[in-house]
């Protein structure tokens, strides 16, 4: 179920885990990892790669103190 901002202070809070959220952006739809609160940091994936690629450094990222999103690409 997508939430109207996921990045939204009231949305994040402060997350050690990351959660599924699902971010619409000109007719497409994106499933994404968000975790922790802070400055953005946005960690982009390869192929044949996904987004638990980045878990252990979006973790620590966000225990850092920063808001860390991992989309998983279209297309991978």
């Amino acid at each position: 179920m997508p939430i109207t901002d996921p990045l939204s202070k009231s949305a994040i809070k402060e997350r050690s885990v990351p959660d599924l959220v699902q971010i619409k952006a000109h007719h497409v739809e994106l499933t994404c990892k968000v975790s922790g609160e802070g400055p953005l940091v946005v960690l982009l994936h390869g192929f044949p790669d996904t987004a638990s690629g980045w878990d252990l450094h979006a973790a620590r990222l966000a225990s850092k103190g920063f808001q860390v999103v991992a989309p998983y690409m279209r297309g991978y």
